[in-house]
C-alpha cells in the first residue's frame, strides 16, 4: 500500500507541469548563474545547486500539496478508507524524495557537461547530505502545509521563507555580503546543508560534522511540530 501511494503521489507532483517544471529547472538556472558569476572552480557552486534541488523538491512541493489536501478535505476523508494517514504522509514524503533524486540527477548531469566532475566516492558520500536535507525539508514542509491549511497560504509561506535564503547564500558564495550579514547567513539551514554537501563533494564528509548535528536537531524539531499540527488539522 505504501509503494502504491508513493507512486500515486509522485504522479500527482509530476502532473502539475508548471510546479514540476519550476522545481526541476530552477536549480539548473541557479547553477548556471552561479557558474557565470563566480566560476566553476568554487566547490560551493555545485553544493548550492544540489542543495537547492533537494530543498525545492522536498519543501515547497510537499507543503503546497499537503495544504491542498487539507483545504479540500482529503485528509478528513482518509478516515473512512483503509489507507492510514501515516502511510499517506509517508507516501507523500517518498514522492518528494523521488522528485529530489530526479532533480539532483539533472544537476549532476548538467555539472558534468559544464566541466564539473563528481567521482563515484563523492557520489557515495553525497547520500548523507541528500538524505538529511530531504528529511529536514520534508518535515518542515509537512509542518508548513499543516499550518497553512490553504494552498495560497502555503505557497506564500514557502516563497517568503526560501527566496531570502537563496539570495543570501548566493551573495555569500560570491563574497558580496557585509561581514555582519554574512555571519547571520552562515546560521541558515540552507548554508548548513551547502556546507555539508560541499564536504561530501570534497571527499571529507566529517569536516562539516557540526552542520550535520545542526540539521539533525532542526529535522527533529520539524518532525515534532509537524506531528502536532497534523493532529490539529485532521
Amino acid at each position: 500500500m505504501f509503494a502504491h501511494e508513493a507512486r500515486w503521489q509522485l504522479r500527482i507532483l509530476l502532473r502539475d507541469r508548471t510546479a514540476a517544471f519550476f522545481t526541476l529547472v530552477f536549480p539548473l538556472v541557479l547553477l548556471f548563474l552561479l557558474i557565470r558569476q563566480v566560476g566553476r572552480e568554487n566547490e560551493a557552486v555545485l553544493s548550492m545547486g544540489i542543495t537547492v534541488a533537494v530543498v525545492m523538491a522536498s519543501f515547497p512541493a510537499l507543503a503546497i500539496s499537503l495544504a491542498a489536501a487539507i483545504e479540500y478535505g482529503v485528509l478528513h476523508r482518509l478516515r473512512s478508507t483503509p489507507l492510514s494517514t501515516g502511510v499517506h504522509l509517508a507516501g507523500r514524503m517518498a514522492a518528494s524524495g523521488a522528485l529530489a533524486a530526479i532533480s539532483v540527477a539533472l544537476i549532476l548531469v548538467a555539472a558534468y557537461f559544464l566541466g564539473i566532475a563528481v567521482g563515484w566516492p563523492q557520489l557515495f558520500w553525497l547520500l548523507v547530505p541528500l538524505l538529511l536535507g530531504w528529511a529536514v525539508a520534508s518535515t518542515w514542509g509537512l509542518f508548513v502545509g499543516a499550518y497553512a491549511r490553504k494552498t495560497s497560504t502555503a505557497s506564500f509561506l514557502t516563497q517568503i521563507l526560501l527566496f531570502p535564503l537563496y539570495i543570501l547564500e548566493g551573495f555569500l558564495i560570491s563574497g558580496g555580503l557585509p561581514d555582519g550579514l554574512a555571519a547571520v547567513a552562515r546560521w541558515s539551514p540552507l548554508h548548513q546543508l551547502v556546507e555539508l554537501t560541499g564536504s561530501a563533494i570534497g571527499g571529507d564528509p566529517t569536516a562539516a560534522w557540526s552542520s550535520a548535528v545542526y540539521l539533525v536537531l532542526l529535522g527533529f524539531l520539524g518532525f515534532v511540530l509537524a506531528v502536532a499540527r497534523l493532529r490539529a488539522a485532521r
